[in-house]
């Protein structure tokens, strides 16, 4: 039998993708780098939670570059995760809400 531990994180939201499938695009803070993007989450957002971002980052959009819309990072989310690379890279993340009250600032890497 297998156990499958998750994790919790708030991050924040650093950008989008609609191609090959929606997908946002998560950042967070580390002691030596400022929003560095750790992966991108495409699992358990809603349509209805899709409809509402997308509305939020055309005010928000700074560039597109490679399929991805890059926005202000002003939005938060919460993930959970499995895993993490030696570079920080989130893996089997999943969506579980956006943190419209949490500060970007205060989204950080515990260590």
């Amino acid at each position: 039998m297998k156990i499958k531990n998750f994790k919790t994180i708030d991050t924040i939201i650093l950008g989008y993708r609609t191609e090959p499938q929606f997908g946002l695009v998560i950042g967070l803070h580390f002691k030596t780098v400022r929003y560095k993007p750790i992966g991108i989450v495409e699992i358990g957002i809603s349509e209805n939670d899709k409809k509402a971002f997308l509305e939020i980052a055309r005010q928000l959009q700074i560039r597109m570059e490679k399929q991805t819309f890059w926005v202000e990072p002003k939005l938060c989310c919460r993930i959970q995760y499995q895993e993490r690379t030696d570079q920080h890279q989130l893996q089997t993340s999943i969506f579980k809400g956006f943190l419209f009250e949490k500060d970007p600032e205060n989204c950080y890497w515990t260590y």
